[in-house]
């Protein structure tokens, strides 16, 4: 015990008040080496204190963070939710050692569409290139899988060579799977429109596009050709799927309402917030375990106010984290309910997909 915290640190954790917020561990040379969030900060600094005293074996990361910490502080917030944005910034500002998993173990990638001639559909986590980029996804094998559709669906590019000076063709386009920019067998404005196509599609703007590949689907049929015919149903299906992610990246919030379904990675819930006008009017929290009812979600429609900071939807877009986004339509609550549950069974479904898969590639 003597070596967590000064006497005065000690004395302030056990007057922290029963309340919502962040909480702050420094090391003696003040430098913030741990933040963390509780609904009570009273129980949760006094749980910490608890286990400095008698820590459990094969917790070393944690016995470490208690040999380390010298000082503490909190900051109280009015509501769990706010307490989650807060920990989410301050880590993403800080970085602090004994927070890995969220600072450096866990990044959220986008997808990057380069600018040029041709441009190039590649992963990264960092917005430092001219360009566009859609996102954050859940995890490295959510935004891979994105690509992959898009590239089987449009013939871009799977390969990341440079396309300014033209060189051997892959394997991809000899089994007619790429349009071929390395070579120049299309033209720049050629390949710019299947770009402009996988931008719209990660826009959200990929109904048109289905309802030709259905089209299409049915004229084939009609004469027969029906290999061609399952082609399109195939693109069609592919394209679904990519309407079905797009929903998960940044959307322009400005008009319109929405939902927004927000977790942080390690978190057992997650956050439901709406936006009318860009900014948030209801917040509430929900196991992510289960996927909640129509009933849960009438009780979140029904507890609008007007008592959120004015720049929480800003910093909602801001923070790296899964975020799910549900265009809400101009109907009755019960409506809406109905929609906010079928898209939420979605998300988590979704998400367990994507767990599993990462994993599994991890595991071979």
């Amino acid at each position: 015990m003597s070596r967590m915290f000064c006497d005065a640190a000690v004395k302030m954790i056990k007057s922290a008040p029963p309340a919502c917020g962040v909480y702050y561990f420094f090391n003696k040379l003040g430098t913030i080496v741990y933040i963390g969030k509780s609904k009570s900060l009273k129980n949760r600094l006094a749980s910490h204190l608890q286990s400095a005293k008698s820590p459990a074996a094969g917790y070393s990361k944690q016995q470490s963070l208690y040999q380390e910490a010298c000082f503490a502080a909190y900051e109280p917030c009015e509501s769990e939710t706010a307490a989650l944005l807060r920990e989410c910034e301050q880590i993403k500002r800080y970085r602090p050692r004994y927070n890995s998993q969220l600072a450096s173990d866990r990044k959220y990638p986008f997808i990057y569409i380069s600018d040029g001639e041709y441009p190039q559909i590649a992963l990264a986590y960092e917005k430092n290139k001219a360009g566009r980029y859609f996102g954050s996804f859940y995890s490295e094998f959510d935004a891979n899988h994105a690509i992959t559709l898009l590239n089987e669906t449009l013939g871009t590019a799977f390969c990341q060579r440079s396309f300014e000076k033209p060189s051997a063709a892959c394997l991809s386009y000899h089994i007619g799977k790429c349009l071929g920019p390395c070579e120049a067998y299309i033209s720049s404005q050629g390949y710019s429109r299947a770009v402009n196509e996988a931008i719209d599609i990660l826009s959200g703007k990929a109904a048109s596009y289905i309802n030709k590949a259905t089209s299409d689907m049915l004229e084939h049929s009609e004469r027969e050709e029906y290999a061609l015919a399952a082609e399109c149903r195939d693109k069609a299906a592919k394209l679904m799927r990519l309407e079905a992610r797009a929903e998960k990246l940044n959307t322009d919030i400005a008009s319109g309402s929405f939902a927004i379904f927000f977790r942080a990675y390690h978190e057992e819930a997650f956050t439901a917030f709406r936006l009318e006008g860009g900014k948030v009017t209801a917040a509430m929290r929900f196991s992510a375990n289960k996927p909640p009812g129509k009933a849960e979600f009438l009780e979140f429609l029904s507890c609008r106010g007007d008592s959120f900071a004015e720049g929480l939807a800003k910093m909602i877009l801001e923070i790296h984290a899964d975020k799910y986004f549900v265009r809400l339509p101009d109907a009755g609550d019960a409506a809406i309910a109905e929609l906010l549950e079928h898209k939420a069974s979605a998300y988590l479904g979704m998400q367990e997909e994507e767990t599993v898969q990462h994993a599994g590639g991890n595991n071979g």
